[in-house]
């Protein structure tokens, strides 16, 4: 199982963690699952889409984007250092629907890549969670 992977651009929220939505992405993880298939193992994508979790200073100045405008009070990992959360911009309509389809998106540049599956990480304070939990929804 990988660590998290961002399913866009503006889901991306923790410092040196890769992505999975450019044609370039998937040819970077075809390397990586080339390898692991070749030493006999299988490999799972975590996508995730991190939402308030993240921080301006991973989105060029943006607000994180969340099922509501309520900050999580944790840490973000920036690359200078953690950093508190700030309050994200609540997602509209079609920003959620465009998150649902980022989500394909990189799910199906997974399987093209030639994971063997995906894990939609949705725990803890991350983007999914925010949606189903009563204090950010």
């Amino acid at each position: 199982m990988t660590e998290g992977i961002a399913i866009s651009p503006g889901g991306f929220g923790w410092a040196d963690t890769p992505g999975l939505w450019t044609e370039q992405q998937v040819c970077g993880w075809c390397r990586v699952t080339d390898a692991v298939h070749t030493a006999g193992g299988r490999i799972v994508a975590q996508l995730w889409h991190t939402g308030a979790m993240s921080h301006p200073d991973l989105l060029g100045g943006a607000l994180p984007l969340s099922a509501a405008d309520v900050d999580p009070g944790q840490k973000s990992v920036t690359a200078a250092c953690r950093v508190p959360t700030v309050a994200p911009r609540a997602m509209t309509r079609d920003e959620i629907r465009q998150t649902v389809a980022d989500y394909g998106r990189a799910a199906l540049n997974a399987m093209s890549a030639g994971f063997d599956g995906v894990q939609i990480q949705a725990k803890d304070f991350y983007s999914l969670a925010q949606f189903l939990n009563r204090a950010t929804d």
